[in-house]
């Protein structure tokens, strides 16, 4: 897919993306959701929780930045080449919750972000570098890879779990 760019293309895609992940969801048995591996040692309801942190991570990064505040990205501890490792961490943190509590955070999770997005003024999304911590790159960017392009990579890789 281009690269959106305007807020409206943005969130075309990311509705489009999300509710094609919510139409697979809607398919997955309870027991399936939260026992069968799909992606590696995850099974849905981890990969679930993997796209909160990320969500909560941009967040963060977002509200930070117009706070005027410096905050270590991706997260305290890691470097960007440190992803895998980070990405195990989130799954400890998360492997104990319980199906229904995950359901409720990717849904309050989702509303959360969304809102955010709406209310950066448009210009602000496409402007490269606009807080100290995106380098060079654009919010629209991280909005994108977090919602979308994430929405898509867990879609497909919870549908070849599934067939696996």
């Amino acid at each position: 897919m281009p690269k959106p760019t305007t807020r409206a293309d943005l969130l075309k895609e990311i509705y489009a993306e999300r509710d094609k992940l919510e139409a697979l969801l809607k398919t997955i048995p309870p027991d399936v959701f939260s026992e069968k591996k799909v992606v590696g040692e995850w099974t849905v309801k981890d990969v679930l929780s993997h796209l909160i942190a990320w969500e909560q991570m941009v967040i963060l990064w977002v509200q930070s930045g117009y706070e005027g505040k410096t905050i270590p990205v991706p997260a305290e501890g890691f470097k960007w080449s440190e992803l895998p490792e980070l990405n195990e961490k989130i799954y400890h943190e998360h492997k104990e919750e319980s199906s229904s509590e995950v359901l409720a955070k990717f849904d309050q999770s989702y509303h959360q972000i969304l809102d955010l997005l709406n209310a950066i003024p448009e210009q602000d999304l496409f402007t490269p570098g606009l807080h100290k911590w995106q380098n060079k790159n654009m919010l629209a960017a991280y909005f994108k890879s977090s919602m979308s392009s994430h929405y898509l990579w867990a879609r497909k890789e919870i549908t070849k779990g599934l067939k696996g």
